[in-house]
């Protein structure tokens, strides 16, 4: 929920209570989506103060996202010695931190966890 158009959404929907919006899979801390799974009575979008009208309903039994075994297995497939640089790009601070340190212990040099809005020349 922090880009794209869901952003647009919820600014023009999360006022009025007969809205629900079901938020599916992990939310990290501190996002959109968590507010709005804390249950806050309003948000900031795009700089304006939303009010939260809207039923937030969860269903956190899908994602899309493979856990910290399935990425190291996937790149278990490549030679650590022919991988440059690893980008690992969204997740919790200290889950990144404990996949950077498991693929270092599997040889892959380079292992960048970027801050937001760093550029990288590749």
């Amino acid at each position: 929920m922090e880009a794209g158009r869901i952003r647009h959404h919820l600014r023009n929907s999360l006022h009025d209570p007969a809205n629900a919006v079901l938020v599916v899979g992990f939310c990290a801390p501190g996002t959109l989506g968590d507010q709005l799974l804390r249950g806050v009575e309003e948000v900031s979008i795009f700089g304006d103060r939303i009010p939260v009208k809207a039923r937030i309903l969860r269903m956190d039994f899908y994602s899309a996202h493979a856990d910290r075994g399935e990425l190291v297995r996937y790149l278990s497939c490549q030679r650590p010695d022919q991988v440059r640089r690893t980008f690992l790009v969204h997740g919790v601070d200290q889950s990144l931190e404990g996949l950077r340190g498991l693929l270092e212990a599997e040889g892959f040099k380079q292992v960048i966890i970027p801050k937001r809005g760093q550029r990288f020349e590749l």
